[in-house]
């Protein structure tokens, strides 16, 4: 994996029903996505889990989204969904 970071760091990996396309440079969250771990695994059955008709869902901070695509996939028993990051 770090020949493949120098010399093309963008994949694309499965999340869940779709792909996302995740840069390796980022050695956290993107290789654990590219080996296939769940990152915040317990966050997220902790979110399914809960009864989020009628809310309002912010991810901030949401770095690659993956939190953020989580909720989207819970979009069918949200009233609205956000989502993003900011930049400096």
């Amino acid at each position: 994996m770090r020949v493949r970071r120098l010399v093309r760091p963008q994949v694309t990996v499965p999340m869940g029903a779709r792909r996302v396309r995740i840069d390796l440079r980022d050695r956290v969250i993107a290789k654990r996505l590219y080996l296939g771990i769940a990152w915040e695994r317990d966050l997220q059955r902790l979110l399914a889990a809960m009864d989020l008709r009628g809310s309002v869902c912010l991810d901030v901070g949401a770095n690659i989204g993956v939190h953020s695509l989580f909720l989207s996939d819970l979009e069918g028993v949200l009233a609205r969904w956000r989502g993003g990051a900011l930049g400096p």
